[in-house]
């Protein structure tokens, strides 16, 4: 005998898991990049804008297709 809950528990064990929108548009995001660029305000208050840190900043930036060249990474030349 076949029972509806049996059918239930081996689809959901199956099923692909949910597609979860973005946070921001991706409209929100590059207005705000714009504004950070064009230096209307710092890269903390875009962090803050974004609701992230400024670590996971380039991270973030980075799902919605921009990158902020200016990074914390230093090159050191030993002679």
């Amino acid at each position: 005998m076949f029972y509806a809950h049996e059918f239930e528990r081996s689809t959901l064990a199956t099923a692909p898991r949910w597609w979860r929108p973005p946070k921001f548009s991706e409209r929100f995001v590059r207005l705000v990049f714009v504004a950070y660029k064009k230096s209307r305000f710092s890269k903390a208050k875009l962090a803050e804008i974004l609701d992230t840190s400024l670590i996971d900043l380039p991270k973030t930036l980075q799902e919605y297709g921009h990158k902020d060249r200016e990074g914390y990474d230093a090159k050191v030349r030993i002679a």
